[in-house]
């Protein structure tokens, strides 16, 4: 599967890497070595990532390769290096064996990209209600997303990190601020009482 993957540029899109979920996208959970991950299905990402704390802590084992640029949805492209071959991956009640390419990530452990989806042949996806149904061995098998695990608080850490390699960004942030009286309001410069 990745006899190729230095000569190549892999793709994977921004929110994947910052831990944001997009359209076209599901998380769910599963398992790896024992070990509760949190699996993105992305059918933006060309190939398919492991997250390199996750590598880490499994401890499991990375072949080296002469390294790859792997372009995230801005253009950036980032250097990876490695493969972890035959992965195993349990999720509601299916068993995946993949090559992974280990890649520092957002919010997920696992990313499922295009490498894999292009195995299961004809499927039928709900990106709405996050329903996946396709054949796997002649058996009927349904993936559902859990819609809970999309929303993720972002921390400084994955903006930063995309800021890094970017060299310039934007970070909004959006509060509720309300004033109850007249007497909280005195504490604040006039310019900002327009604002407010």
């Amino acid at each position: 599967m990745f006899a190729d993957v230095e000569e190549e540029l892999v793709e994977l899109s921004l929110n994947s890497v910052v831990g944001l979920t997009a359209p076209k996208t599901m998380k769910l959970q599963g398992q790896v070595g024992g070990c509760e991950v949190i699996i993105l299905i992305d059918s933006g990402a060309t190939h398919n990532f492991i997250a390199c704390d996750l590598v880490k802590g499994l401890g499991l084992a990375v072949d080296r390769t002469g390294g790859y640029g792997v372009v995230i949805g801005t253009g950036l492209s980032v250097k990876g290096e490695g493969i972890c071959r035959w992965v195993a991956v349990s999720m509601q009640g299916i068993e995946v064996i993949e090559d992974f390419l280990p890649l520092e990530l957002g919010s997920s452990d696992l990313i499922l990209g295009v490498q894999w989806l292009e195995t299961l042949g004809v499927m039928m996806v709900n990106w709405k209600t996050l329903l996946m149904k396709f054949s796997l061995g002649g058996c009927s098998v349904s993936l559902k997303g859990d819609p809970g695990l999309n929303k993720v608080s972002v921390t400084l850490k994955a903006p930063m990190r995309a800021l890094k390699h970017d060299g310039q960004g934007i970070w909004v942030e959006l509060n509720n601020v309300g004033m109850s009286t007249q007497e909280e309001v005195r504490g604040v410069p006039e310019g900002l009482q327009r604002v407010l």
